[in-house]
């Protein structure tokens, strides 16, 4: 006797009489879900098998290298949307052009890269220092500059406060830009301030990781004090009220740009 299960989950039929409301709702539900998969599935293929799909900003292309999409919600993102999800907010910093020609840039949380290339674009850096921990994250971000010509030093550390170390919090596949990292005695990530790095002078301070970024501030303030770079941060955290505080008593004041970032910029003296 053969296995009469069908293979596909059966729908109500919309032309059966008596379908209800909700039954038509469960129908079309499911139909703009197995229309999502499909288009998802076709952009991914056209990206190739290298995944290389295209990020448009301002008036050029960003190649990213994107090979996580089938899984990380952000790489999908930019890969079917084709967009930066920062766009206005890098725009508005480039109208403000408020940063020196002839400084380093430094990207704290680089993920794939597609946020170093943009910026790198708006202030035209001497150097490019972006640190990313995760090593799933590094390749794509190493590939992303390569194919726009970005020549970058890469850091695999965590940014914080000296003498500690870290180990790995809240991670989900789904979300890698969302990744935190905590401080822990016997952390298996090393942790590295940006005051005892060789960064050069900073123009342009990019914080966009998820948690608290106090502790990197503090690891930066003599870099901060020298340099005043232009500093963006990402609102993730929920020490927003001390991080205007900090930068506050080094004479810097805020505005938002953007539905997600803060720009800090340090008044004349």
């Amino acid at each position: 006797m053969t296995d009469q299960t069908p293979l596909t989950k059966a729908v109500p039929d919309p032309d059966q009489p008596g379908m209800s409301a909700g039954d038509l709702q469960a129908v079309l539900s499911e139909m703009r879900a197995t229309l999502r998969e499909v288009a998802v599935s076709a952009r991914l293929s056209a990206m190739g098998p290298e995944r290389v799909g295209s990020v448009f900003f301002r008036d050029r292309v960003i190649k990213a290298h994107l090979p996580h999409a089938d899984f990380d919600e952000g790489q999908k993102r930019l890969a079917m949307t084709a967009r930066h999800e920062d766009e206005l907010s890098f725009f508005q910093l480039a109208e403000h052009d408020i940063v020196p020609p002839g400084r380093s840039l430094v990207v704290v949380g680089g993920y794939v890269g597609v946020s170093t290339v943009a910026l790198a674009q708006i202030v035209s850096p001497e150097a490019i220092h972006v640190f990313e921990p995760q090593s799933c994250l590094r390749a794509p971000l190493e590939r992303t500059c390569a194919l726009n010509d970005l020549t970058v030093q890469i850091h695999g550390a965590v940014v914080g406060e000296a003498g500690t170390r870290m180990a790995l919090g809240t991670q989900k596949s789904a979300r890698l830009a969302e990744t935190v990292f905590v401080a822990r005695s016997k952390g298996d990530y090393p942790a590295t301030t940006l005051d005892a790095e060789d960064l050069g002078e900073v123009g342009l301070l990019h914080l966009c990781f998820n948690g608290s970024k106090i502790p990197a501030l503090r690891g930066a303030l003599e870099t901060i004090k020298r340099d005043s770079p232009v500093i963006l941060c990402d609102k993730s955290g929920r020490d927003l009220g001390e991080i205007a505080a900090l930068l506050g008593e080094l004479g810097y004041e805020h505005q938002a740009v953007g539905p997600k970032l803060y720009l800090y910029v340090r008044a004349a003296s």
